[in-house]
Order: structure tokens, then C-alpha cells, then sequence
């Protein structure tokens, strides 16, 4: 402890967060929400003292409780029982006894593993902590909270630098754990993470703070248990002062990362407003810098998923931007996938929608009658049909189409192998090609609309018009069909894709 006084060192460090409201400078995070480098002025709600009955949140929760005292600051805590151990009943238990002995109030949440069995077979330990986190965040929005204190320390720090970096982790991941952090729109404070295991430990002594052990914390076949209890006592016998150089490094890490963030958030596009995708011009992007490039990926990768996400799904992603094909993808844990069409790189989440796709629909037609085709999860094409004259000319664009006074149509999905007979050219084509040719990514030439009369086919909106059923001279009235995308209710229209096709 170099003779630093336990009692004064944890008053102190409570002190400065919950009274003064006191940040840790350059506290930065690879996350979406940004983390602040200034004093906050927080809401006048509780602290919410996040207990698992360990030693650590015990003398979290007594510093709290007696910093706070008289000074008109709430305090509450939250205890999560994870139910994985056969003595989580025993900890929660022991947690209730002590707040109602010290006047505190207490919430408890237990996770429903068994529901969420398949996320976890699925995710593993991302999605465990994911629960965890979400059990705190419904806790701190019911009570209207400032925060959630944690009693993570020094020591803390330093098995998760050394299993970061063993486990491939990024100049973020290597930064470790942050003192002050906003995610999910949710404070988390960590006010012991300059303060080792052992003043933690002399300060419950001398107040006789009593605790629970986890036992489950000996056992070494976890790979963290095994760092703290085979070596970082012999990184220990080296250097002394293991905890201070790795907590002062990672604050280092902490400044670089956040400058690192701040650059190459510049090269961010905004997330679509129709699926929350990212959309990058391969191109552009790979003008940019490669640490940037790599930055970029990371920083939209914890924006879509929280997973523990490394070096190598960050180059895997870069990878596929350099060399992937015009319509490669590549699936990524918790539902993120990164595909290429064409010159653009798309990061996002696939589709988890299960209903019916595409199909067949029959449209009687008469001026002012409306049909709307659903292509697909995320856009619906609106056909309508207009009385026409020869007078009002023909128009242009391929989303449009003048055919005689026919009485009936036929929407369908589209066959790539299908052949067609393009206007104002001999002969045939194929399908597959008119559509590589526009650019029109795989994923969605299955769910293409193409127009039939009969066994005719007339047109594939915005692709091509066929020589069927075109006007003759001699035609005096008929049908302008005109069609647009646009998308289903609650989803804001973003044409812009559709524009560049």
C-alpha cells in the first residue's frame, strides 16, 4: 500500500465522485456514446450502488453510505442475482440483510437464463454480460438514477488489460476498463480504479465490513481466475508496481484512443435511417489511413452489436472492403454482417423478419387504381395506374410505362434466369446480366417486381421495358403505370439507393 492510509485513499476516491462529481480525465469509449472529459452535473436522482455481496461492493456501498450521509445525496442499491451458482440465493439473501441493516434501499433482479438459453448457446459471454447490463440500465431508468456505481479497482485492471491482449483485443480494448462511461444511456462509475485489491481489503477490516466469497473465483479453468491467481503474482515478484504502471498506461491508451476516435469518426457515414446500416464507399474509404480504416470498422462495429469484438473481425471487415467481390459478404457474431455491393461496403444487422417474401400478385387496372408489392423486409413497391391519351407523350424513365388499355396484370418475382426482349434492341438478353449490368446487388434481384400480361413480360421497373405490348400508332387511349418504393409504416423513406440504381 506504500503506506498510503486505506481508510482516507477510499473516502477520498468516493468523495470525489459522488459529492464533487469528479471525472476521470480522457475517460473515452469505442461505443457509440462518447464518454466526457469535464464535470457533469447529473440529475437529482439516486446513486444507484451496483452489490454483489463481494468484498469490493461491500466497501463500495459503506464508503457510499457513509460519504453521503447528511448531505441530502440518495443512495440505492442494486443487487443482480445471476442464478449460474448454487449459492447466488445465499448472496442475495446476504445483500438484503445488510441494506436493511445499514437503511438502505435495496432492488433486486434475477435474470431469466432459461429464456434467453438459445442468445446465449448463440453469443456465449457477450450476451451474458449484455443481460447484466440490461437488468442494471431497467433499474437505474424505473428509479430515475444519476448512475451506477461499480467496484471494479487497479487489480481489476489488470487481468483485463493482460486478457484483452491475449484474446487479440484493439487499441481500445487494450486502454481497459473505463473510470467513467455512458452506455445505453446509463452512467457507470468505477470510483476504485486507481486503488489496488489490498486498500480495498485493509479498509474492510478496519470497519469489519462483512462479505460473501464467490467460490467460483478459484477456480483457474477461467481464464481470468487463472491471470489473477498464477500470474500476476509472479508479474508481482517482478514489479511491485504492476497495478500503477498498467492503470497509468492504460489512462495513456485511454488519451490516444479518444484522439484516434475522434478522427476517424470524421470518415463515418450516418447510419441509414431505414435499417441503421452503415454505408461506406469502398474507394473513399481505403483512401484514408489504415489505422483509421481499422478505427472506422471498430467504432461501427460496437455501435451495431456489443460483442467481444477483436483485432481479427476488425480485419476480416477490412479485408472484404480491399478484396471482396461485387456482391461478398461476410457474417459476423450477434447478427452483424458486412457485404459489398459493388463499390459500397454495407455494415449492419441481418434481417431477422420471417414473413412471407415476395409473390404473386394479380392487379385489375383502371385509372386511379393503386397495388402496393411488397419486395422484401425493408421496401414495398407502389404501382399506379393512370388513364393516358397519346397527347400526354410518352416519358422516359424506366419507372414508368405505357401500355394499351389491357384489363389485367400480373406482379411476380423476379427469375434471374429468365430471358427478355429489350426494347429498341435485336434480339434477347439475360436476366442475370441486365441486372449486373445496373449494379443491383444480389440480395435483391430475387425480390425484383417484374410486370406480365398473360405469359408476357412487359417490364422490370427501373431495369428494362420489353418490346411486348407496346402502343401502336393507331392507339388512342391506354395506361401510364407508374411505380415508386416506399417503405413499410414506421420506417422512414430513404431513396437515395434507389436513385443511384
Amino acid at each position: 500500500m506504500n503506506g498510503e492510509d486505506p481508510v482516507f485513499a477510499v473516502l477520498e476516491a468516493v468523495k470525489r465522485t459522488v459529492v464533487l462529481g469528479w471525472t476521470y480525465p480522457h475517460a473515452s469509449s469505442a461505443v457509440c456514446e462518447h464518454t466526457v472529459t469535464s464535470v457533469v452535473r447529473e440529475p437529482p436522482g439516486p446513486w444507484m450502488v451496483a452489490v454483489s455481496g463481494g468484498v469490493d461492493s461491500m466497501v463500495l456501498l459503506h464508503a457510499v453510505k457513509h460519504v453521503t450521509n447528511g448531505l441530502g445525496i440518495d443512495i440505492e442499491a442494486v443487487h443482480v442475482d445471476h442464478g449460474m451458482r448454487p449459492t447466488s440465493g445465499r448472496d442475495r439473501e446476504f445483500v438484503g440483510h445488510i441494506c436493511a441493516q445499514w437503511g438502505i434501499p435495496l432492488t433486486v433482479r434475477k435474470l431469466d437464463w432459461q429464456n434467453a438459453k438459445p442468445w446465449l448457446d448463440t453469443y456465449g459471454e457477450a450476451a451474458a454480460r449484455d443481460l447484466r447490463y440490461q437488468a442494471f440500465i431497467q433499474v437505474v431508468r424505473q428509479r430515475r438514477a444519476r448512475g451506477v456505481l461499480l467496484a471494479h479497482h487497479a487489480d481489476d485492471q489488470v487481468e483485463t488489460v493482460l486478457l484483452r491482449f491475449l484474446r487479440g483485443a484493439s487499441l481500445s480494448g487494450l486502454a481497459g476498463i473505463r473510470a467513467r462511461v455512458k452506455r445505453g444511456g446509463v452512467w457507470w462509475i468505477r470510483p476504485f480504479l486507481t486503488l489496488n485489491k489490498e486498500i480495498l481489503q485493509s479498509y474492510s477490516k478496519q470497519f469489519n465490513i462483512p462479505y460473501v466469497e464467490d467460490e467460483s473465483n478459484q477456480d483457474d479453468r477461467y481464464l481470468r481466475n487463472f491471470l489473477r491467481l498464477k500470474v500476476t503474482p509472479l508479474l508481482r515478484e517482478r514489479q511491485p508496481r504492476l497495478a500503477r504502471i498498467v492503470a497509468r498506461n492504460a489512462e495513456l491508451i485511454q488519451e490516444d484512443d479518444a484522439y484516434l476516435d475522434e478522427l476517424a469518426r470524421a470518415h463515418l457515414p450516418t447510419p441509414s435511417l431505414e435499417d441503421g446500416s452503415y454505408r461506406l464507399s469502398r474507394q473513399k474509404f481505403l483512401r484514408i489511413p489504415v489505422p483509421l480504416q481499422r478505427r472506422a470498422i471498430k467504432i461501427i462495429l460496437y455501435c451495431l452489436a456489443s460483442a467481444d469484438w477483436t483485432a481479427h473481425h476488425v480485419q476480416a471487415v477490412l479485408d472484404l472492403a480491399r478484396d471482396g467481390g461485387p456482391s461478398d459478404g461476410l457474417d459476423l457474431p450477434q447478427r452483424v454482417e458486412a457485404r459489398c455491393e459493388y463499390d459500397v461496403l454495407i455494415i449492419g444487422l441481418r434481417s431477422m423478419t420471417t414473413g412471407d417474401g415476395p409473390v404473386e400478385i394479380e392487379w385489375p387496372l383502371g385509372a386511379g387504381q393503386m397495388l402496393v408489392w411488397p419486395g422484401g423486409s425493408h421496401v414495398l413497391w407502389e404501382f399506379t395506374c393512370f388513364a393516358w391519351v397519346p397527347e400526354d407523350g410518352f416519358h422516359r424513365s424506366l419507372y414508368e410505362m405505357v401500355i394499351p388499355s389491357l384489363s389485367l396484370l400480373r406482379i411476380a418475382p423476379t427469375q434471374t434466369h429468365w430471358r427478355v426482349r429489350p426494347m429498341g434492341l435485336n434480339g434477347s438478353r439475360k436476366l442475370q446480366d441486365v441486372m449486373v449490368d445496373k449494379k443491383i446487388p444480389r440480395n435483391q434481384r430475387s425480390s425484383w417486381p417484374s410486370v406480365w400480361y398473360g405469359d408476357e413480360l412487359l417490364w422490370l421497373p427501373g431495369l428494362v421495358r420489353t418490346r411486348e405490348r407496346l402502343v401502336s400508332p393507331d392507339v388512342r387511349a391506354g395506361w401510364l403505370i407508374r411505380v415508386r418504393t416506399v417503405h413499410p409504416p414506421g420506417k422512414p423513406v430513404d431513396e437515395t439507393v434507389w436513385r443511384q440504381r
